[in-house]
């Protein structure tokens, strides 16, 4: 999948790939797809509100990363604050991750005859 999201006042390319979750594992430690996991449980704190930032972000990081050179620091530091409390600005990145939890869900769904 290869698309453009709106971020503020970025505009980013991204890509996802097998080598999304390679490369999210080598960057991150962790598995995409129990971190995207971890996004469908909701909110049980203000800690918890900042794994999911964190998350979200770490995903999109990754998603960028084919169009950028930037580490993972000034990525988030080309940011506002402001972004997460804006509506537009979650519901384009909520529309990433439908996207990814969509081709996850087909990739579940298809049969594989042995």
């Amino acid at each position: 999948m290869e698309s453009t999201i709106k971020i503020g006042n970025r505009e980013l390319q991204i890509r996802s790939s097998l080598k999304t979750l390679i490369d999210y594992k080598s960057t991150f430690g962790t598995d995409l797809f129990k971190d995207i996991d971890k996004l469908s449980g909701g909110l049980n704190g203000m800690g918890d509100f900042s794994e999911l930032i964190a998350i979200l972000f770490q995903v999109i990081y990754v998603l960028n990363k084919p169009y950028s050179d930037k580490t993972y620091n000034e990525f988030l530091d080309d940011f506002d604050f402001s972004i997460i409390s804006s509506e537009e600005d979650m519901k384009n990145i909520t529309n990433v991750f439908s996207s990814l939890f969509q081709s996850k869900s087909k990739q579940e769904g298809k049969q594989t005859n042995p």
